[in-house]
């Protein structure tokens, strides 16, 4: 994986841009959490079948059609991410996309509770015997999820190159910013004199 090759050129320690100086690269310190996640929850739910949605609360579900009834059935091909989401690819060519926000948590259940708990959002039981609850420690209430119709981008649309493609590399390298590369910039590592 090249996840981020062109900013370890920098110097020997990961460095980040600030978005103060690049505005279309914002920070994102939470991409290895994201990525991690996404990963436990491949294993845990990708090839299972959804047998059920629970919709435990009302503002987390941010899209009317396609609702989020409906996705029993589906069979989840697999789960990754793209940004801050979680995108679960399913059979029918459907997305179900995931944001936790600053305080939303993903539990995965095995077997599924039939409780709710509070902050709860949804809860999706699988055939496998697992269930995933999307719950929301705060009190903002902005964790929410998605269920995208095949070919619909949502919230993904806006989203520039991910740090792992060459687009980005591309874009970072062939910048006209002179102050990219400065310390006062917010990026860290070794300075060449």
């Amino acid at each position: 994986m090249r996840a981020f090759s062109a900013l370890s050129r920098l110097g020997p320690e990961r460095s980040l841009v600030s978005a103060t100086c690049w505005p279309g690269l914002p920070e994102m310190p939470e991409l290895p959490q994201m990525q991690a996640l996404a990963e436990r929850l491949d294993c845990a739910v990708a090839g299972a079948t959804i047998a059920a949605v629970e919709l435990l609360g009302f503002s987390g579900l941010k899209t009317v059609l396609p609702p989020g009834q409906g996705l029993e059935g589906e069979k989840v091909l697999r789960v990754g991410r793209r940004g801050k989401y979680l995108v679960v690819s399913l059979s029918s060519g459907r997305r179900v996309l995931v944001h936790l926000s600053q305080a939303g948590r993903l539990d995965i259940e095995v077997p599924p509770k039939h409780t709710k708990p509070r902050g709860a959002v949804v809860r999706l039981v699988f055939g496998n015997g697992a269930g995933v609850l999307l719950r929301e420690h705060g009190h903002e209430r902005k964790a929410g999820w998605w269920v995208l119709a095949t070919g619909d981008g949502g919230p993904l649309e806006g989203l520039g190159p991910e740090p792992s493609d060459k687009a980005f590399e591309d874009r970072l390298l062939t910048s006209q910013d002179p102050g990219i590369f400065t310390p006062s910039c917010g990026i860290r590592g070794s300075w060449p004199e």
